[in-house]
């Protein structure tokens, strides 16, 4: 089975120039190769503004249109879900602002929000409906399901039948403030809304395969943590797109037992314009080749990339997998808790309190007194989140040490899909007492995550623990 992932077309008058130049490149590219393909996968953002919504359907010709009529792929097999610029932010409700701030706090809230379909709820879908009412015309099936914050869209593959899910992720975009730069950790999906997906799936498909614009780690944390149990426990590819923002190559990863492809590119801006071409076996199913395909400005054309391949667990170590990421999510919780303790003072209202207060700290690569002339260079909390080196934090007494570890142990439980990284933190105070002829890290480790005694070797003896 080959999927070709695009993301972020960003459609306008101003770009369509660009942006068919782009996509007629791609094409050809892939016909090149010989490659045929099956499925197109766009990950939102078809258009630059949903206000105008002539725009939805000068996007479906240029890129939809052109792709199933040049590379042979049934309109029906190209599957699309809402960007944040997919939303219509001139029909955002007033009332659903302030509603969420004070009303939907909490993820029980949320769910009870999206279960009672009331007048705010209502408000809150105004948003989508140019999108609505484009996906609705699209050439979909009859056994397509077209709900509120989702679809769901039944394909059969070789006597198989697929689910590809599709769920809105901007749908409440921007109702932070008007550009949506806050939208970053604060988006919000009803996690009922997902289950309902799951349930109303069951066992019709063989394989299913979920699209969102944002990246998981992009929704609300409290959310993030039951979505991605949820997403890693019942479907088998992941797809997302919008960081073209923030990298340049694509992410493919396999290592918790899905497989997830990040897109690296938009199709009409940034340092990296492109898409992905992925490779399925039909022999081997947790098998993938995933090719980069990168449009070269100077010379105008196409790079079909070295393909990578990815393979993903099966069976028990699936199994092993899922369960590990969710111990890791069990402590997060009681460590945010722990690192609130640091604060000299206090809020018992404020769950996520070190995380709100958190200052970076100003981190040098050497000491002020140092005799060394040359001057320091300056890490960033990235660089330490990203560094394959060793590090020791050196600083004066109350110079925020314990924090600035504490916040590394919080971002690396909170995003472990992203980093790959555990991290274990020991207080060497209350650890002193504790060592004898008989003290064994990996036992600490184990205790730790509750994992077996094989894994736990295999962690401790890993990159990944920190």
């Amino acid at each position: 089975m080959n999927i070709l992932h695009i993301s972020d077309l960003h459609y306008n008058e101003a770009s369509a120039r660009v942006s068919e130049k782009v996509i007629v490149k791609v094409a050809d590219s892939i016909k090149t190769s010989g490659k045929k393909l099956d499925y197109v996968l766009f990950t939102g953002d078809l258009v630059f503004s949903a206000t105008i919504k002539s725009h939805f359907e000068a996007a479906r010709q240029q890129l939809f249109d052109y792709i199933s009529k040049e590379l042979n792929v049934n309109p029906q097999n190209i599957i699309f879900c809402p960007g944040n610029h997919d939303i219509d932010r001139g029909s955002k409700h007033r009332a659903v602002r302030p509603y969420f701030k004070d009303e939907v706090t909490t993820l029980k809230e949320l769910n009870d929000f999206y279960s009672s379909k009331n007048e705010v709820y209502i408000d809150s879908l105004k948003t989508l409906t140019n999108y609505q009412e484009f996906v609705r015309n699209y050439h979909y099936t009859e056994e397509d399901s077209i709900s509120d914050l989702y679809s769901i869209h039944y394909r059969s593959y070789q006597g198989n039948t697929l689910a590809f899910v599709c769920i809105y992720t901007s749908w409440l975009s921007a109702i932070w403030d008007d550009k949506g730069d806050l939208d970053e950790g604060n988006l919000c999906f009803p996690v009922n809304a997902l289950q309902e997906i799951i349930n109303t799936i069951g066992n019709k498909a063989k394989r299913k395969i979920l699209l969102m614009h944002h990246p998981i780690s992009s929704l609300r944390k409290d959310i993030s943590y039951e979505i991605e149990d949820l997403v890693y426990d019942n479907f088998e590819m992941l797809f997302t797109g919008h960081v073209h923002k923030m990298m340049n190559v694509a992410r493919h990863n396999g290592e918790n037992g899905i497989y997830e492809h990040t897109a690296k590119a938009s199709l009409t801006k940034g340092a990296s314009v492109g898409c992905s071409f992925i490779e399925n076996f039909d022999h081997e199913p947790n098998k993938y080749l995933v090719s980069e395909i990168t449009y070269i400005k100077e010379s105008d054309e196409c790079h079909f990339g070295t393909a990578v391949e990815v393979t993903i667990p099966v069976g028990e170590e699936r199994a092993e997998q899922i369960r590990l990421l969710s111990k890791i999510h069990d402590h997060v919780g009681p460590e945010i808790k722990n690192a609130n303790s640091l604060l000299l003072q206090k809020d018992d209202e404020d769950e996520n309190a070190f995380l709100t207060r958190f200052n970076t700290p100003y981190i040098k690569t050497q000491r002020e007194d140092t005799a060394n002339t040359l001057p320091a260079s300056i890490i960033s909390l990235n660089d330490l989140y990203a560094a394959e080196k060793k590090y020791i934090i050196y600083g004066k007494d109350k110079s925020g040490k314990s924090s600035l570890l504490r916040r590394i142990q919080l971002e690396f439980l909170m995003n472990y899909t992203i980093y790959q990284r555990i991290p274990l933190y020991i207080d060497a105070k209350l650890e002193a007492v504790k060592i004898d002829d008989k003290y064994d890290l990996e036992n600490v480790l184990r205790n730790y995550l509750g994992v077996n005694k094989r894994l736990n070797a295999s962690i401790a003896q890993s990159d990944k623990l920190v």
